[in-house]
């Protein structure tokens, strides 16, 4: 390949014998579309404990997810409802942790399926929701 000719700037690399030119052009396109590509990325729970589907032997004492985004305190909740479809009460509103872990304490739950609908908005103002059930022996 021959040298850029003068006034053009072009970044070679040698792979495995290969040498690619990179226009600064195509870089500039390239990270473009990087950035918006993690502009898109939404908040989603990264671990829930307990887990979804769980069956436990022990009732838990909190639900707690960890999400891979900071998410807005004012805007986060956990509500869990029994096999009933009846809202759980708990003493405490979920709070949120580091920035990015929700937790909501649990009173003593006793036997039964339950389910636990989470809801935020992350800092890029995105809604996020979702659900996870586990069940207590």
């Amino acid at each position: 390949m021959g040298a850029p000719s003068p006034g053009r700037r072009n970044t070679s690399t040698a792979i495995e014998g290969i040498t690619m030119q990179i226009k600064p052009r195509h870089l500039v396109a390239l990270l473009v579309t990087a950035a918006l590509a993690s502009a898109f990325a939404h908040g989603t729970v990264e671990t829930a404990s307990p887990q979804n589907g769980a069956t436990l032997s022990t009732p838990p004492s909190e639900i707690r997810l960890k999400f891979n985004a900071s998410l807005e305190p004012a805007f986060t909740s956990i509500k869990l409802f029994g096999a009933s479809g009846q809202q759980v009460p708990t003493a405490e509103k979920a709070r949120v942790e580091g920035g990015k872990i929700v937790v909501l304490p649990l009173p003593p739950l006793a036997p039964g399926a339950y389910k636990a609908q989470w809801m935020s908005v992350g800092h890029d103002g995105h809604h996020l929701h979702g659900e996870i059930s586990f069940t207590v022996k």
